[in-house]
C-alpha cells in the first residue's frame, strides 16, 4: 500500500509512506459517528498541493466546494466549511470514549497534556480547558522529567463533574475532585514519581491561570531537580507570575519548596496565589510549602486567603525566604493561615540570605498559632523583618515587627488541631483590617463562603467564622442540583441541613454539611460511590 498525503493513527502500520504524509494520536473527525473534519484538523489544508478540480471534481462527498479555504485540498471526502478556527475551550475527561478532539465532553481528551499542547491556527485564542474529575498526570511514561507547563493567556479549570454546559455549574467540593499526581511509578514509593507536578517556564504572566486542582505526588529530593514538587516556577532571565486559585498542594516534597519554589535567578518569580491550601508538603532542607529564591532577581508572591497546615523542613516549615546579592524579596499574605507547621528553624517561616539581601515579608489579617512557639519566626539576616499588622500570634511567638492591630493569646482561635477554620467566639473574629475590602481578599474565604458574613469587618484568617445556617429541600432529587435547595446554592462546610423531601446523593458525590436534620417527610438515598461528610 503506497501513500501520498495521507493521515493515519500513529498506530497503523503496512504501508509505504510517501510524501506528506502525516500520523496522529488525535482523530481528526468531528466526531465518531462522521468523517466530516473538525475546525483544527491536522488534515486541513494539508492534501497534496498539485491535486486540482480536473482531479476531484468541484465538490465534496456533502456536495460543497473543494479548495474552500487556504487554497489547498484537504485530506478526505470532505472539505471543511471555512478557516481552521481555533476553539474557545478544550474538554478533558478521563475515560472519555468519544473523537477525543476535546471539542466537547462526549469527545474530550483523556489526557491533559493532549490540551496544553494543542495548537490551531496559529495558537488558540483566549481559551478555557475544563477537566472533569480524575486523576492526571504528566506522563504516561516513568519518565520523572516531565511535568505540565501552564500557558499565557489559557485559564485551567478542574473540579467539573463532566456535563456542565457553564461555569457557574462547576461545585468545588471539598475535598476537590480533580487531581495533577506526580505518581508515575510504583504507588508504594516516591522515589520514581514525577520531580515536578508542574514546571512553568519564564514568561509566563497572571493571564496564566490554575484553577480547582489538587496539586501532588511531586517528589524533587534527588540531586537535580532539586526544587518545587508540587510546582517550579521559573523566573530566569524574565519573569514567571502565573495565578493560582482555589487549588490544593499537598503531599509533595522536594530539597528545597515542597509544594512550590519560585526561581527569582536574575529574574522575577512572583505568582499570586489565593484561595489555596498547602497541607503535609515537605522539604529536607528549606521551605515545606513554599521557597522564595532571589539571585540579583526577586521572589515576591502574594498570597490571599492561604491556609498552611502541618508542613515540615529543616529550615522554614511553611515558607523559607532567601536571596543573594541586591534583591529583595518581599512576599505579602493577606488572610493567611499557620498551624502545626514545624521546622528545626522557622517553625512557619524563616528569611534567611546574605549579607545584602532584602527579605521583607509582610503579614495583614493573619492567624499563625502551634508553629513552634519562639521558634514559629527565624530571621538569619540583619536585613531581613517580618512586618505585621492586624494579625494574631500565640504569646510565646517573636521575630516579627509588630504594627497596627495585632492581637496575642494564650488559647487558640482554631476550632481545632488539624484545621484552620476559626473557633467559637475566636478572637480573630471581626478583628481584621477594618479596611480591608472585598477589592482585596476577593469575596469569598477559602472554604468559598462570605468574606463579612458578621459585623461588616472582616475576620483574620484564611477561613471567615460562619454562624450556622440552616439550608432545606425545596423539592424531591438529587443533591447537586442548586434548584433543591432554599439557598440557591449547594449546602457547604458548616451548615446545617434540613431534609424536608427525598434527596438523593449522586454516584462518587460527596455531599457536605455540619449536622444533618429529617422532617417527617425527609428522606436520604445513597448512589454507589456516594458520600455524606458531615462536620467544620
Amino acid at each position: 500500500i503506497t501513500t501520498r498525503y495521507s493521515l493515519f493513527e500513529s498506530s497503523v502500520t503496512s504501508y509505504t509512506t510517501g510524501t506528506g504524509n502525516l500520523t496522529a494520536t488525535t482523530s481528526p473527525f468531528a466526531s465518531t459517528a462522521v468523517t466530516q473534519l473538525y475546525g483544527c484538523s491536522p488534515a486541513v489544508n494539508a492534501g497534496d498541493p498539485a491535486t486540482t478540480t480536473a482531479t476531484v471534481g468541484l465538490t465534496d462527498l456533502a456536495g460543497n466546494p473543494r479548495f474552500y479555504a487556504g487554497g489547498r485540498i484537504d485530506m478526505g471526502a470532505y472539505e471543511y466549511p471555512g478557516m481552521s478556527i481555533p476553539p474557545a475551550r478544550l474538554y478533558v475527561r478521563a475515560g472519555a470514549t468519544g473523537a477525543n478532539t476535546g471539542l466537547n465532553w462526549a469527545d474530550a481528551f483523556t489526557d491533559l497534556q493532549a490540551a496544553l499542547s494543542y495548537s490551531c491556527g496559529g495558537g488558540l485564542v483566549n481559551p478555557e480547558i475544563w477537566v472533569a474529575t480524575g486523576v492526571y498526570k504528566p506522563t504516561s511514561t516513568t519518565n520523572p522529567n516531565l511535568s505540565f507547563a501552564m500557558r499565557n493567556g489559557v485559564t485551567i479549570y478542574g473540579s467539573f463533574s463532566g456535563s456542565e454546559t457553564a461555569l457557574s455549574q462547576r461545585v468545588l467540593t471539598n475535598p476537590l475532585s480533580t487531581t495533577l499526581s506526580g505518581e508515575i511509578g510504583s504507588p508504594t514509593s516516591t522515589t520514581d514519581n514525577s520531580y515536578n507536578v508542574i514546571r512553568n517556564p519564564g514568561g509566563l504572566t497572571t493571564s496564566a491561570v490554575l484553577d480547582g486542582f489538587v496539586i501532588t505526588g511531586g517528589n524533587a529530593s534527588g540531586s537535580y531537580p532539586y526544587a518545587g514538587g508540587g510546582m517550579y516556577n521559573s523566573g530566569g532571565s524574565s519573569s514567571c507570575n502565573p495565578l493560582i486559585r482555589n487549588c490544593l498542594f499537598q503531599a509533595n516534597s522536594a530539597t528545597y519548596g515542597g509544594a512550590i519554589y519560585n526561581d527569582g535567578y536574575y529574574g522575577n518569580s512572583s505568582p499570586v496565589i489565593t484561595n489555596c491550601a498547602f497541607q503535609r508538603n515537605r522539604a529536607t532542607s528549606q521551605g515545606g510549602a513554599i521557597f522564595n529564591s532571589g539571585y540579583s532577581g526577586t521572589s515576591s508572591p502574594s498570597l490571599t486567603n492561604c491556609s498552611f497546615q502541618s508542613n515540615t523542613a529543616s529550615q522554614g516549615g511553611a515558607i523559607y525566604n532567601e536571596g543573594s546579592y541586591s534583591d529583595s524579596n518581599s512576599p505579602i499574605l493577606t488572610n493567611c493561615s499557620f498551624q502545626s507547621n514545624s521546622a528545626s528553624q522557622g517553625g512557619a517561616m524563616l528569611n534567611g540570605g546574605d549579607f545584602a539581601v532584602r527579605t521583607y515579608p509582610r503579614l495583614t489579617n493573619c492567624v499563625v498559632w502551634g508553629n513552634g512557639g519562639g521558634n514559629t519566626f527565624v530571621n538569619n539576616n540583619y536585613q531581613a523583618g517580618i512586618y505585621t499588622q492586624y494579625s494574631l500570634f500565640e504569646l510565646s511567638v517573636t521575630g516579627y515587627v509588630t504594627g497596627t492591630g495585632n492581637l496575642t493569646a494564650v488559647t487558640s482561635p482554631l476550632a481545632s488541631t488539624t484545621a484552620t477554620l476559626l473557633a467559637t467566639g475566636s478572637a480573630a473574629i471581626n478583628a481584621g483590617d477594618p479596611a480591608t475590602t472585598t477589592a482585596t481578599v476577593g469575596l469569598t474565604d477559602l472554604a468559598g463562603n462570605p468574606r463579612f458574613y458578621v459585623g461588616g469587618r472582616i475576620d483574620m484568617g484564611a477561613y471567615e467564622f460562619q454562624q450556622m445556617l440552616v439550608v432545606f429541600s425545596l423539592k424531591n432529587g438529587s443533591w447537586n442540583d442548586t434548584s433543591l435547595w432554599s439557598v440557591g446554592r449547594l449546602p457547604q462546610v458548616g451548615e446545617q441541613v434540613r431534609l424536608k423531601h427525598s434527596v438523593t446523593i449522586p454516584a462518587n458525590y460527596t455531599a457536605l454539611g455540619s449536622t444533618l436534620l429529617y422532617d417527617p417527610l425527609g428522606k436520604l438515598l445513597y448512589n454507589s460511590g456516594g458520600r455524606l461528610r458531615l462536620g467544620q
